[in-house]
């Protein structure tokens, strides 16, 4: 009788160790607890590795993205060259819309947290900006959008990476006069951008971001003469969704 309780008990202790064996290998697996590294843009460390970044894996990879939001624009000053009148207008919200793509660095080993990326964004809106010109009448803006060359700096912390970045390239402004024939400005664009990566997986990262753009001194020509609207400011809040295409 003893005996037979004896050998239940360690054919009990050696399922249980077993068990333990099993555990043991699956949570020394790279991927048990998180991604390893591949896959690209939305690489995550693994479990308990983010305080040791060097460890991690290199996931380099292209990526694509697309945001949506709002857009505040403005010209602080303006003047007829004609004459020296006084241009203004008026802010008035519109929706943007963003295409991006580019490619996404991030080598642990290398540069620690720290993650970079080369982009080419661009931006388009048909909102509508009502501008006073002299003594003219008023002009509006139809549409607009830029193509920017841009480049990110980022800090990853797990899922998490705020991020900030610089971008120079060419915007176009079309403006339709009530009287006139509409015309075209095409001007050099600056944008200065703040934000916040969220990385859901190794594929689909969900962004957040704010940037600020300004522009040349924005010239329209029409055939009464040319009018000089400014420097124009942008204030841009937007969120999108990204997704790395792989190595």
């Amino acid at each position: 009788m003893r005996t037979e309780h004896r050998f239940r008990a360690v054919r009990k202790g050696g399922r249980f160790s077993a068990f333990l064996v099993a555990a043991f290998l699956i949570a020394g697996q790279p991927d048990s607890f998180g991604w390893s590294g591949e896959g690209g843009e939305g690489v995550i460390l693994t479990q308990g590795a983010t305080a040791r970044a060097p460890q991690g894996d290199q996931g380099d990879s292209w990526f694509v993205a697309g945001f949506v939001g709002p857009q505040w624009n403005r010209f602080p000053s303006g003047f007829l060259p004609s004459s020296g009148e006084p241009v203004h207008s008026e802010e008035g919200p519109t929706v943007i819309l963003s295409p991006t793509g580019g490619y996404y660095w991030y080598d642990p080993r290398r540069t620690g947290h720290f993650s970079f990326t080369l982009e080419l964004t661009g931006a388009y809106n048909t909102g509508r900006i009502s501008t006073q010109i002299g003594n003219r009448g008023q002009a509006n803006g139809v549409n607009g959008g830029f193509t920017v060359i841009f480049g990110t700096v980022g800090y990853r912390m797990g899922a998490w990476e705020p991020i900030v970045g610089f971008g120079a390239g060419a915007g176009f402004l079309t403006s339709e006069s009530q009287s006139e024939s509409s015309s075209v400005a095409v001007v050099p664009v600056l944008l200065v951008d703040v934000g916040m990566r969220y990385h859901i997986n190794a594929r689909w990262s969900f962004r957040f971001e704010s940037f600020f753009g300004w522009t040349g001194s924005v010239s329209y020509s029409y055939p009464s003469g040319d009018v000089v609207a400014g420097h124009m400011l942008s204030n841009n809040v937007v969120i999108g969704l990204g997704y790395a295409l792989g190595r």
